[in-house]
């Protein structure tokens, strides 16, 4: 009994651990007293953290590995809690390592992550590790070991079904093959991606193998069926929110299909589209090919100016990333440009690193991992399957071999149990009372320790309720929205008691009425700290003067930023909030507006037209540009104009048959198909929706929508 509630507490306790912001993970990490809880903590900060302090936990991890495999060997609830949360740490931090250069420390990673997963026999974690290793090797440019990797993952991802692993698999394999030209089974592999990717309606994957297979057309010269991809990709790409890199590579392949057809300024515009997209988004690891592709460009239309520059720069991105399909090409380019602009001591050096290069990439060695892996596959399956027959035979003798010593000792047990029948009734009564008072013993510990939890939770309880009320005190009351407002609705719907969203109002000194919707950094009881902070804040800029509403999210900015420098965190706090602020002037009709991250929809014409005012791209907070004043902007309003403000809770909570984000598009259509319905009509019907989508999936983030019909 005692264990089961110690486990109980355990998860309880890291539950409440992962409600806090990573920060204060990372104090508590390295004072926390147990390995157990250094491994729930470590998994949330591997899992949202920007690494850049890797080292440290790095070096934590491997103090508590080796002691804990055997500590909880035959711990079955431990090992399943504990171990894969370590194991899912040094996953996460080899991928950290792989983005940023250091293969070779990301494999010691992977290769720790499957050595725990093999102890906890998760199938579907051993395929994951394989995977992730096979990439490491590929970044290094052992294609064999890469090829190795990626079929053993692929192996046990068909036998366990794992769809989304087999996909990204066959995607690896795929690669590989057109990396050494062998379009055909690259076509192949990338065909059964797509398929499979369609069957379980996985519209991201498919825009990927589209733009592969184009990107495999384009290279064996089909350019009629590469245009027909290209565009369909770019359409898809269009109907799928946050999809920007495909529409990167959907206009980079466009790029070489004109290139194909000797169209280079049109060439041009489709690879500054798609470099445009890519360095907007920080696709690092594509730039370096758009770059080269438009260097190519510039040395076919003689025109030198920026060819060196965008080279190099390709260059220095290529090598950070180790792609040696670019490097060659770089080499290749800088040795046709200084070929054409006579540096001949700078063409042959270009010239000598080309070949060097080339021979090391495509070497008789990768050649021959490329011919082996078409086997692999069956291989591996084979031997799985003949590995399963042997285990079940051998189960089959071991049960024959226990039935017949099962039958030669129960002669001998049987006489035995005669013997000691009798001394056996002579001692139960006395057991049964050492049973009897052992059991009393541990129902008074059993209620003594019910006690102590219900005092606790009741303790807790009781804070959180009070700090629901103080928060509620802060926000905009019912009094204060029917003064200024005839026809709204707020629906608002914290994930906790608490809440980090809330909604603010006030009446301005120039007679416009103040609305504010935030999300603040973090929720629950943090969240709810935050949102004191940042209400208190914006009531101190509306009263050392500022009205309008770019003014007021400036001057908040700059106190969030004073009051929280000195929080004790590397960075200086980092926190602050998404918001919208609108002010209204009833009698002129004029709304404006300054926002941050968070946008507001207007919907005119009778629900037949919406308008999207986009946010600042920053938060109300510490950022690389918190000294850039926030936008204002000003919209006329008619009667009958319905301005809806929001925070991004219902956008990004899951759910729906495939447990997929609800995304901003499909609410933007649902505010505006219930647009003309009585305000009260729509706020049930928001309810309604969410509670469906959401089904029985938990709550991911505070949620707030406000409505207001001019």
């Amino acid at each position: 009994m005692k264990k089961k509630v110690v486990y109980i507490f355990l998860i309880c306790f890291c539950y409440s651990l992962f409600s806090q912001d990573i920060d204060s993970l990372k104090r508590q990490f390295f004072s926390a007293k147990n390995d157990s809880t250094k491994c729930f903590i470590l998994s949330k900060i591997t899992d949202n953290a920007d690494l850049k302090d890797w080292s440290k936990y790095n070096s934590e991890l491997f103090k508590i590995l080796d002691y804990n495999l055997t500590k909880y060997k035959n711990d079955t609830i431990q090992k399943k809690i504990y171990l894969k949360y370590l194991g899912g740490a040094f996953a996460n931090l080899g991928i950290y390592r792989e983005t940023n250069g250091k293969t070779n420390e990301a494999l010691i990673n992977y290769e720790n992550s499957l050595r725990i997963y093999k102890f906890i026999n998760d199938p579907v974690l051993i395929g994951d590790s394989y995977n992730n290793i096979g990439i490491a090797f590929y970044n290094k440019g052992d294609y064999k070991k890469a090829l190795d990797n990626y079929n053993i993952a692929l192996t046990i991802n068909q036998k366990t079904n794992n769809t989304y692993e087999l996909i990204s698999n066959l995607n690896n394999i795929g690669i590989i093959y057109a990396y050494f030209y062998d379009y055909k089974n690259a076509q192949k592999t990338f065909e059964r991606a797509l398929n499979e990717a369609r069957k379980i309606n996985d519209k991201e994957s498919e825009l990927i193998f589209l733009n592969n297979l184009c990107k495999i057309h384009i290279s064996k010269g089909n350019i009629n069926e590469a245009l027909s991809l290209t565009n369909k990709t770019i359409l898809l790409s269009e109907n799928i929110d946050d999809n920007e890199k495909s529409k990167a590579y959907s206009y980079y392949n466009l790029g070489d299909i004109n290139m194909q057809l000797k169209k280079y300024n049109a060439a041009k515009d489709d690879f500054n589209i798609s470099k445009h997209i890519s360095e907007k988004y920080n696709y690092i690891n594509f730039t370096s090919s758009i770059l080269l592709s438009i260097a190519k460009i510039d040395i076919q239309n003689k025109n030198y100016s920026d060819v060196k520059e965008n080279l190099n720069k390709a260059l220095d991105i290529a090598k950070l990333n180790n792609n040696r399909e670019d490097i060659l090409a770089c080499y290749f380019e800088l040795y046709n440009l200084n070929k054409n602009l006579n540096n001949e001591n700078e063409a042959l050096k270009f010239h000598e690193l080309y070949v060097i290069t080339k021979d090391s990439v495509y070497s008789e060695e990768n050649k021959n991992a490329i011919v082996n892996s078409k086997f692999q596959v069956e291989y591996n399956s084979k031997i799985l399957t003949d590995s399963l027959k042997t285990v079940e035979e051998k189960k089959l003798t071991t049960a024959q071999l226990k039935q017949e010593k099962t039958t030669r000792y129960a002669l001998f047990g049987g006489l035995a149990l005669v013997i000691i029948f009798g001394a056996f009734m002579f001692n139960r009564y006395k057991i049964t009372q050492k049973q009897k008072q052992i059991i009393e013993i541990k129902e008074l510990e059993t209620q003594k320790q019910k006690h102590l939890i219900e005092e606790k939770h009741k303790e807790i309880t009781d804070s959180i309720n009070y700090a629901e009320r103080i928060q509620k005190s802060f926000l905009a009351s019912t009094t204060l929205l029917n003064e200024n407002l005839k026809n709204y609705f707020v629906f608002f719907q914290p994930k906790d008691v608490v809440s980090g969203d809330f909604y603010w109002a006030t009446k301005l000194n120039n007679e416009n009425f103040a609305l504010v919707t935030a999300d603040s950094t973090g929720h629950g009881v943090p969240g709810a700290i935050m949102s004191l902070l940042n209400i208190t804040s914006l009531e101190s800029a509306i009263k050392d003067g500022c009205i309008e509403p770019s003014d007021i999210l400036n001057a908040t900015r700059n106190t969030i930023i004073n009051r929280l420098k000195n929080d004790g965190s590397a960075d200086g706090g980092k926190d602050g909030m998404d918001c919208s602020l609108i002010q209204i002037n009833f009698k002129t009709y004029k709304l404006t507006i300054a926002s941050a991250n968070n946008p507001v929809w207007i919907v005119k014409n009778n629900g037949v037209d919406i308008i999207e005012i986009k946010a600042d791209k920053m938060p109300v907070g510490k950022h690389d540009k918190d000294n850039i004043p926030f936008t204002q902007h000003e919209i006329q309003l008619n009667t009958g104009d319905i301005v809806y403000t929001l925070t991004d809770g219902f956008p990004d909570q899951f759910g729906g048959p495939k447990g997929k984000k609800f995304m901003s598009k499909n609410l933007r259509e649902l505010l505006v198909s219930i647009s003309q319905e009585p305000m009260g009509t729509q706020k049930q019907i928001i309810q309604t929706e969410l509670k469906n989508w959401q089904g029985n999936l938990e709550q991911v983030d505070d949620i707030c929508i406000i409505g207001i019909k001019i």
